[in-house]
Order: structure tokens, then C-alpha cells, then sequence
């Protein structure tokens, strides 16, 4: 990415994985886990990218029901690199995990 299109957020689909509801074995309970990729430039890349963090955070976990489409939304886990370039870079990794509940035989209801 270019200097110019920092701070950047990129959207990953990292798994999803299900476990079978022993309770009625008709709904599968199910774990995505995302990541967000906050990418900034600067010579502090790891104080530059704290708002833009603390932000998508605070989006993120608002609504942990995701308006009715989930079951809880939680963050997992939080990494950092810094990249050398023409001007330092900061990449921030920030993995959550949305739990939500589909129908065994439809993964759409």
C-alpha cells in the first residue's frame, strides 16, 4: 500500500468453525474467527495506528449481537510488526471471534 492510503483496514475471513448443539442436534454452533489489518505509516507506526485500533475496536464489540445476526462477538488476539519501507510501516493484527447458530440441514436460517 502506499504511503497516501494509510491508515488502511483490511477485512480477513481467518475460520469458521462449527460443534454440533448436543442439545437438539438440529443447530450447529459455529466460531468465526476475523481479522483486521490496520496498516499506518509513519516513524511511530505503533502510536499512529492506537486511534485507528481503538476505533474499529469500539465498532466491533458495540454490538455483540451484530443487530441479531450473531451470538456473542469477542477479540482474541492482538499482533503487531513493523515493516521497514521509505517510512516505517505498522501492521496491526486484530483477530475476533463471532459466535452465531445455523440450522443443521440450511446454513442459511
Amino acid at each position: 500500500m502506499a504511503r497516501a492510503e494509510s491508515p488502511s483496514l483490511v477485512l480477513e475471513f481467518v475460520t469458521d468453525e462449527p460443534t454440533v448443539n448436543s442439545a437438539t442436534y438440529l443447530k450447529i454452533d459455529w466460531t468465526l474467527r476475523i481479522r483486521i489489518v490496520v496498516i499506518v505509516r509513519s516513524q511511530t507506526p505503533d502510536t499512529t495506528a492506537d486511534a485507528t485500533v481503538e476505533s474499529l475496536h469500539t465498532k466491533v464489540v458495540n454490538d455483540p449481537t451484530l443487530g441479531g445476526l450473531a451470538i456473542d462477538v469477542r477479540p482474541a488476539t492482538v499482533t503487531f510488526d513493523v515493516i521497514e519501507a521509505d517510512q516505517p510501516a505498522g501492521v496491526v493484527f486484530c483477530d475476533y471471534e463471532i459466535d452465531y447458530r445455523s440450522s443443521y440441514n440450511d446454513l442459511s436460517t
